[in-house]
């Protein structure tokens, strides 16, 4: 589902914008000399339609691709016996959003996690994560986010905070960066650091005034956490993806680029 979503969009959307470095035509005679073909597969017509040169009442479609831009007298031409005619009654077709760095599986995993408010404060970010314990066995992993350090006072954002609501269970919340994490004494314990353990390369475990670990664990000395925790199963993290994706075509954009594929 999610690849045939994407498949779809992607076709609809970035042949629209190879139209910037070509004219919208809009009359029968000009359209036709770029558009020989009759039978579209779908026709938008009775719209307004976005384009770089500005503003056209249709759109027909071919194979996937976007083969004609102009007025619904002209695009009505190209209107074939198995074409799916569609009337926008007005209303606005526009390219697609493109967006050039995101993280939809991320994204998706975190909407099945432990979720906070944004900007919640200590209280209300304890009360989610007790909540969350109680649907867990006993060493099961919690997970969840997103924090912002700027709302606790000096010294309170700490693993004793987490101990006290989640003893028995591991705890790693990350930051709305997701360049921190905040964790309990049991995920300490798990990953095997102590007042000795020295700071990774490119990474801070931050210590409180008696050299202990205080739970915050900065950029890569967070991978010594989150490194433990089980990997979903290729169902979830399909369905977060699709989840994801489903919530960004919702906002228009239909094609993203995710930084860390290469």
């Amino acid at each position: 589902m999610f690849s045939r979503l994407l498949k779809t969009s992607l076709l609809l959307t970035l042949p629209l914008g190879c139209l910037l470095s070509i004219p919208v035509y809009a009359s029968p005679v000009a359209a036709s000399a770029v558009n020989s073909f009759t039978g579209a597969d779908t026709v938008f017509m009775g719209g307004q339609v976005k384009t770089p040169d500005g503003w056209q009442e249709a759109i027909a479609i071919k194979d996937g691709i976007i083969t004609a831009v102009g007025s619904d007298e002209y695009v009505r031409t190209l209107v074939g016996e198995n074409t799916k005619l569609i009337d926008l009654a007005g209303k606005t077709l526009m390219p697609g959003l493109h967006d050039s760095h995101v993280h939809p599986l991320f994204a998706g995993m975190e909407q099945y996690a432990c979720q906070l408010e944004p900007s919640a404060e200590m209280d209300a970010i304890l009360n989610v994560l007790k909540a969350c314990a109680v649907s867990k066995n006993i060493g099961d992993w919690i997970t969840g986010g997103n924090w912002v350090g700027a709302v606790f006072k000096a010294g309170q954002q700490n693993k004793q905070a987490l101990d006290a609501v989640a003893p028995n269970n591991p705890v790693v919340l990350t930051d709305e960066a997701h360049h921190s994490v905040w964790v309990n004494s049991r995920a300490l314990q798990l990953a095997g650091i102590t007042r000795d353990t020295k700071n990774p390369d490119g990474g801070i475990i931050e210590r409180d005034e008696h050299g202990e670990p205080n739970g915050l664990l900065r950029e890569t000395a967070a991978n010594l956490v989150e490194s433990l925790i089980p990997p979903a199963s290729d169902e979830m993290m399909q369905q977060a993806i699709e989840l994801a994706a489903n919530q960004m075509l919702s906002f228009g954009i239909t094609s993203f680029t995710v930084p860390t594929v290469r």
